[in-house]
């Protein structure tokens, strides 16, 4: 009765633990997934020097400080 009872502890702890394992897989992949999807792109303004982020690759963007149109710094 005792070896079954055992039994019954250490499976229902597998499964837990199988479970967390699954989880903590599923939310790595997840945010994995959503930052490759935030590409943001790295704009420096070659007037005042500002940096800052867009989530848009386009040719040309202004720059929100001084509105001088610049190409992508870094992606």
């Amino acid at each position: 009765m005792v070896e079954i009872l055992e039994r019954m502890i250490s499976w229902h702890l597998a499964g837990a633990l199988l479970a967390l394992l699954l989880l903590l897989l599923f939310y790595r992949i997840r945010d994995a997934l959503l930052r490759k999807r935030e590409n943001k792109y790295i704009y420096r303004c070659k007037n005042c020097g500002y940096i800052y982020l867009l989530s848009k690759n386009m040719p040309l963007q202004s720059c929100p400080k001084c509105g001088q149109f610049n190409e992508v710094f870094r992606n």
